[in-house]
């Protein structure tokens, strides 16, 4: 009676599976991390960019007052008793 032993690779080893599931899951961190970053770079572009656009409409609006009337801008100074209300804050072009 001859006795043989056959091994049947009927599947993956444990060993494999794992590190299989290992490399799937840095990888999808990685790619949820980079998705992220970006995400919050594209934010922060955007803020930057609508700041940018407040300081230009202020910095025009503070120049068409002072071509108006430059001593009734110099006199708006801080420490001084007349109120900014007095102004035409309505003259710059709104931001939409």
């Amino acid at each position: 009676m001859i006795i043989t032993n056959y091994k049947f690779k009927a599947g993956q080893s444990f060993f494999e599976v794992v590190f299989a599931i290992g490399i799937t899951a840095l990888i999808l961190v990685a790619v949820v991390s980079l998705a992220t970053k970006s995400l919050a770079n594209s934010d922060f572009s955007k803020n930057n960019a609508l700041a940018l656009r407040h300081v230009q409409e202020a910095s025009e609006w503070v120049r068409q007052q002072r071509d108006l009337d430059w001593t009734n801008l110099t006199s708006r100074t801080p420490g001084s008793s007349i109120a900014l209300g007095v102004l035409s804050w309505g003259a710059a072009n709104p931001i939409s």
